[in-house]
């Protein structure tokens, strides 16, 4: 043992208190003591210990002969904006005087006896040698410990209860299937995090406000008022805190989210639901004025071969306004909407380096983004499956092979692939047929998102000629037409493809 043990157990003894309960009492400096002024040490568990790891038997201040009963406590942390929350995430301050009171400047600690811990100068002389219940905030790694203690008992009940109640709660923080419809949400003034759970699960955003009342006492919230447009239903929590973290939308402007993959048609009636005195036809005459400009969109677009029929559809604008969420003056014009649009596309067009595609991938800008938009429409769920259908469109450009890509027949005839007959996507006058005609379609199908363009400059190395979808949202990929065909009637036979 240690010369300050020594000298404790020969305190101890002379006062008769070996193997008894003893005070613990915080110094100014910040250190700990005993009642015979031994240093001791917070064990980081709740209690203390001495010098040489031997535990401290913690008395109660109120019966010094009997050992400290554990108190309930209530956790305080940091907001994240120099503000302090309780662990409901309702929002507490402190009175300048040790303690807590809430927004209504109730303390605490009045009327809640055992259930609430005392403030941070008198939780040094309670409960089990805890040093301040309410942890001192003003410390670095205060807040830090508390959520990251808290979050692993929590993870520790849940895998007490089994791998079923994991996986009951990994489905409410990320529920399976794509988000779905848009929907305006408005959280009123003095929401606490709690309301604005119940307020996303009745408009089933999220389908579980308590699990999620849990998630964000870790990830942070108390999230202003105001109002939160095209949030999505079925949405993961990670994209609810996201969407809300961003903040609701100035007074005087509007906020849209344009898809990824959808159409050009698509995204201009997007645009025109929420300018209510912008038809789409507007903007349709904003893209043909010239008004809107791009240098990656060309002047015009090589002439139909002959015989081919444009689809009503066709325009060099298709696949060229990058889709995002954007927020708009309410009086901003046509040209002004879709200029903010386009110039976002080339920002990003230039950040992957679609300047260079031809060195690259052999392909100009526009027709690189034509295939983006092509592995948007083909790509399944695992990420990595873009990158591998871009080369597959690459290899069947250059062996030369017809590319057989339906989506491009059901852009065109505007219509499900499961409705198109041999005859639809077999059509000579189709410019958009990929099943008899080499090359790409003369446009992009749809706005491609950031991961397909990224995919598109930049394919996955492989020798690869044909993919199949193999189970739902996930192809295989292969090298000849023998192994295609075998995994294609495979496929039929389990009902994976028709």
């Amino acid at each position: 043992m240690s010369d300050l043990t020594d000298d404790w157990d020969t305190t101890a003894l002379d006062e008769g208190w070996a193997n008894a309960p003893v005070l613990v009492y915080q110094n100014p400096d910040g250190t700990f003591a005993d009642e015979a002024d031994n240093e001791v040490f917070d064990d980081g568990a709740g209690g203390f210990v001495y010098a040489d790891g031997a535990a401290v038997l913690v008395a109660d201040p109120d019966h010094p002969s009997e050992t400290v009963a554990p108190r309930a406590e209530i956790l305080v942390f940091e907001d994240g904006e120099g503000g302090y929350v309780d662990e409901q995430g309702d929002q507490v301050f402190d009175d300048g005087a040790g303690g807590w009171v809430d927004r209504d400047g109730v303390p605490l600690t009045e009327g809640w006896n055992d259930s609430v811990a005392p403030g941070p100068e008198q939780a040094v002389r309670r409960g089990k040698g805890r040093k301040q219940r309410y942890e001192d905030l003003a410390t670095n790694d205060g807040c830090g410990r508390r959520a990251i203690v808290g979050f692993v008992v929590v993870l520790g009940v849940i895998m007490l209860l089994g791998a079923g109640a994991v996986f009951w709660v990994l489905r409410k923080v990320d529920p399976p299937g794509e988000p779905g419809k848009a929907v305006d949400v408005v959280i009123p003034q003095g929401a606490t995090d709690a309301d604005v759970g119940l307020l996303l699960e009745s408009k089933g955003i999220i389908s579980d406000a308590g699990v999620f009342g849990w998630y964000v006492r870790f990830t942070g919230g108390n999230w202003a008022a105001g109002e939160y447009p095209e949030m999505k239903k079925n949405s993961s929590f990670a994209q609810v805190t996201q969407t809300l973290d961003e903040g609701p939308v100035p007074v005087g402007t509007s906020r849209v989210t344009i898809p990824e993959g959808v159409r050009l048609d698509e995204a201009l009636d997007k645009l025109a639901a929420q300018f209510p005195e912008i038809s789409k036809e507007d903007f349709y005459a904003a893209l043909a004025s010239g008004k809107v400009t791009s240098k990656y969109v060309p002047a015009e677009l090589p002439p139909l071969a002959e015989g081919e029929v444009a689809p009503p559809q066709m325009n060099k604008w298709e696949g060229m306004l990058f889709p995002d969420t954007y927020e708009f003056s309410d009086d901003a014009t046509p040209v002004e909407i879709l200029q903010k649009l386009a110039d976002q596309m080339s920002a990003e067009l230039d950040e992957l380096g679609y300047e260079n595609s031809e060195a690259k991938v052999g392909l100009t800008p526009y027709e690189t983004v034509i295939v983006a938009s092509l592995v948007e429409k083909e790509t399944g769920t695992p990420p990595e499956e873009r990158g591998q259908i871009a080369r597959v469109i690459y290899n069947r450009l250059a062996a030369p092979e017809i590319l057989g890509i339906d989506a491009t027949a059901v852009y065109s005839k505007n219509k499900p692939g499961g409705e198109l007959t041999t005859p639809e996507l077999r059509d000579p006058a189709d410019p958009f047929n990929t099943r008899t005609k080499q090359g790409l379609p003369p446009t992009p199908i749809g706005l491609p998102s950031q991961a397909s363009l990224k995919a598109a400059i930049a394919p996955e190395e492989g020798a690869w000629m044909y993919y199949v979808l193999v189970e739902p949202g996930k192809h295989a990929f292969v090298e000849t037409q023998a192994e295609f065909i075998e995994l294609r009637d495979k496929a039929r036979n389990q009902g994976v493809i028709e």
